[in-house]
This record gives C-alpha cells, sequence and structure tokens, in this order.
C-alpha cells in the first residue's frame, strides 16, 4: 500500500509538471517573423504584456484610435460598433497616395487617458512603397454609406447660444458669424441638455462659428469681432 502511494504521488507530480511545461510554450496566431522581443528572458511578465512582435510577411496592421464622440455618431451593425460597411483609406508618411484596407480589430473599452478605441486595420504590403514597423499613417474613414438619408445631425452648444426669434416665441435659433463681421440666424430643433451641452439639430455644418455669449441681444444687423484668444488667457 506504501509503494502505491508513493507511485500515486510521483504520478501527480509527473503530471503537474508535463502542465507546467505547456505553460512554458507561446504559439504565435499565424506564421511571420518576429520582428521585436521587448521583454527578457526569465522576466517576470504580466497579463496582456507584450513578449513579441511578430510581422505576418504580406500583410500590414495600422492601429489608430478613434474618439467616442465619432463612435456615438456611427449606426450599429449586427449588433457591433463597426460594420462592414465602413471604407478605409490609409496614406503612409507624406504620400498622398490612397491604400485601402480592411478592419482587423477593435477594442469596446475606451482608454482612460483619451477616452478613444482603438482600432486595427489590415491591408496588404504595397509593392511601390518600403514600410516597416512603427512609421506614420493617416487614417481615413468614409462615413457615407453608413448614414441614413433621413437622419438628423445633432450639435451639442453652450445653452446660451440658443435665443428666440422675436416673432415666434417657441422657435430657437442661433447665430452663425458670417465673414467678415455679421452675424446670421438660423433655426434650431433644440433636444436634451446633457453633460457636453444643449442638443440642437438644424441647418448647421462642421467649421460654422456659433455665437456662445449674448445671442439674446443680437439681430441680423448686428456688425461683430470674433474674438481671439490670447495667450495665456
Amino acid at each position: 500500500m506504501r509503494a502505491e502511494s508513493e507511485w500515486r504521488a510521483a504520478r501527480a507530480n509527473f503530471e503537474q509538471a508535463q502542465e507546467q511545461v505547456t505553460h512554458t510554450q507561446l504559439r504565435a496566431p499565424y506564421d511571420g517573423v518576429i520582428a521585436q522581443v521587448p521583454v527578457d528572458n526569465r522576466q517576470i511578465v504580466q497579463v496582456q504584456e507584450t513578449v513579441a512582435v511578430i510581422q505576418q510577411p504580406g500583410q500590414l496592421d495600422v492601429v489608430f484610435h478613434l474618439p467616442e464622440q465619432i463612435v456615438q455618431r456611427m449606426p450599429r451593425s449586427n449588433d457591433a460598433p463597426f460594420g462592414n460597411g465602413l471604407a478605409y483609406e490609409v496614406r503612409f508618411g507624406n504620400s498622398d497616395k490612397p491604400y485601402l484596407a480592411q478592419l482587423a480589430s477593435y477594442t469596446t473599452q475606451a482608454s482612460a487617458q483619451s477616452l478613444a478605441y482603438e482600432v486595427t486595420l489590415t491591408l496588404p504590403q504595397p509593392d511601390d512603397i518600403t514600410l516597416l514597423d512603427g512609421m506614420s499613417a493617416n487614417v481615413r474613414l468614409d462615413l457615407s454609406e453608413l448614414q441614413s438619408t433621413h437622419a438628423t445631425q445633432v450639435w451639442h452648444l453652450p445653452p446660451e447660444a440658443v435665443s428666440y426669434a422675436g416673432d415666434d416665441p417657441n422657435q430657437a435659433q442661433v447665430w452663425r458669424f458670417v465673414e467678415p463681421e455679421s452675424v446670421e440666424a438660423v433655426l434650431v430643433n433644440v433636444g436634451a441638455l446633457t453633460s457636453n451641452g444643449l442638443e440642437v439639430s438644424g441647418e448647421l455644418a462642421a467649421g460654422d462659428r456659433i455665437v456662445a455669449a449674448g445671442a439674446h441681444r443680437l439681430t441680423a444687423d448686428t456688425q461683430v469681432t470674433p474674438w481671439e484668444k490670447e495667450q495665456g488667457l
């Protein structure tokens, strides 16, 4: 009986040692070339820590971060925030030539520092340019195919930017700056007040300069001068 107990104990220790040996092996998800090993031999590593950078011949990955303001505006497709209809164009360095890329992966939790989501694109290695790991790239997203033709763009403005037309006290409006020193009224619909500001929708566009203070005192004949923030203010 004693010999059998010792045999069982030795057998258990052997099986445990075999399992520990399997934990010492790392297998790459695909064939490639090891470009970098950022850790030292016998170094203790943490969960999710990079131990090797592997490059797949003939294929490139482009990693960038997408702000949450843009992610919020993207329609969901099959319960996923990034649909297959998105078109990605990548330009490398100072080159103006675009290369089409496909979505490879993305994170579902924003970075605590930047409040942005990491997106990884993949594309074939171009034949007309030399690219190495760590080089810069510019990514252009075409969201036009995902935007519904009936979708209403919502903007967030300071509550003080919204006033009401004199002939219709229920009609909200904002004042848009028109070069060189005039303003024009733009009728808007007012939504909820959020932490980002008051939600409004109307004939507004990105790049419009909206009067944010004293809007209730303006008229179409008022001449204004944009205030440029000086250094130190």
